[in-house]
């Protein structure tokens, strides 16, 4: 980690990546920053919800000396969350079971993706804020019959702009999707199809003890990469995903080959995006850089600094700065960032732009439709 960046932050970010750090790799929270006041605990604990890392946060707290730990009141609010989180995994991981075999009686050979997914990488799984429930349907073909295929299985799904489908189970949204990796740009699709067909995917188990189909390790970290520069050019992404790819470079390590990634990640366009990606896991969330393809110091640059510091207004996927203000807010905070995506992947971010720009329109068209219905 880099302490000149560390040392330039005020006391509550300080305190905020100490117990970030803590609950990723186990280790004791630096108390430099501590105690803190009840309106900085506020802080760190409000910045931790927008950034949904809460409960790994906790598992911080829990290390620290008495003299330094929150106001009660925070506590135990604190304790209720992440509860709730804990609960919340676990009927993820229910559904998850559930909608595998329902998808693989239907013929759709799921595969998981991203989230729950990744969540068994860190040392605690339970205590990563669980979203919805994504899949990978690897047949192009069976996706394009989905609607009759989930349909034979009682399951109604909703059609959505981005082509993905979306239903609901036991009150927790699943989403299908037909490609597993974020790359649009049709040239590329080759290697993300050799990439696929070189590795198969693992039959692994979630908590419950129950198996589901999954990326292989080199197919998690180029999905993993990919996802965070779609969000990081367009809506914005959160600190949440920053940790899901470090803890997924920590489990993987050993497990892939490290050239065959590095190629895969320049061929696919993402060869500037990757070395700025990996100096913000190194030198701001405390990875170590033996972890990564290719050595990396643990020092900040300039680039990393700013985009760290972007990260922390944006929250999770960007949500912090998008909520309440509507499509043409989004619209110009995309604007803002065209210089950073255009420099990393400029090709690749046409696409995603086009992408992003399309199923608003669509969206929009049918809103008026049903309005006219």
């Amino acid at each position: 980690m880099d302490q000149l960046w560390t040392s330039s932050l005020s006391r509550p970010p300080r305190a905020f990546f100490a117990l970030l750090h803590s609950g990723l790799w186990g280790t004791q929270p630096d108390t430099s920053a501590f105690p803190l006041t009840s309106a900085e605990w506020a802080w760190v604990y409000d910045t931790a919800c927008r950034h949904t890392v809460q409960g790994v946060l906790y598992e911080g707290v829990q290390r620290l000396p008495a003299a330094h730990v929150p106001p009660q009141p925070l506590v135990i609010s604190w304790t209720a969350a992440t509860l709730h989180i804990e609960q919340a995994y676990r009927l993820s991981c229910r559904v998850a079971a559930h909608t595998h075999a329902r998808l693989s009686d239907a013929g759709l050979h799921p595969v998981l993706q991203k989230g729950l997914a990744v969540g068994a990488f860190y040392m605690r799984p339970e205590r990563r804020v669980s979203g919805d429930t994504d899949w990978y349907i690897p047949d192009a073909g069976a996706f394009g019959r989905l609607p009759q295929l989930l349909q034979a299985q009682g399951i109604k799904a909703q059609h959505r702009p981005d082509h993905s489908y979306l239903f609901q189970c036991e009150g927790t949204e699943v989403e299908l999707h037909s490609h597993l990796i974020d790359i649009l740009h049709p040239a590329r699709q080759q290697v993300i199809a050799a990439l696929l067909q070189a590795e198969p995917f693992q039959l692994r188990p979630l908590a419950d003890g129950s198996s589901v189909r999954q990326p292989g390790p080199l197919a998690t970290l180029v999905m993993l990469c990919a996802h965070l520069f779609k969000h990081a050019c367009t809506t914005g992404v959160g600190l949440r995903q920053f940790c899901d790819m470090a803890r997924a470079y920590h489990a993987l390590h050993g497990q892939y080959d490290p050239e065959q990634l590095t190629a895969i990640l320049r061929q696919l366009g993402l060869g500037s995006w990757s070395p700025l990606l990996h100096t913000c896991l190194t030198a701001h969330l405390g990875l170590s850089p033996t972890c990564l393809p290719h050595p990396f110091g643990t020092t900040a640059s300039a680039s990393s600094r700013k985009l760290m510091a972007q990260v922390l207004r944006w929250g999770n996927f960007g949500q912090a700065a998008t909520t309440h203000e509507g499509m043409w807010h989004t619209a110009a905070l995309i604007a803002r960032r065209l210089p950073f995506s255009l420099h990393h992947a400029p090709a690749e971010t046409c696409f995603q732009l086009g992408r992003l720009v399309l199923g608003r329109v669509k969206g929009a068209n049918e809103r008026g439709k049903s309005k006219q219905r």
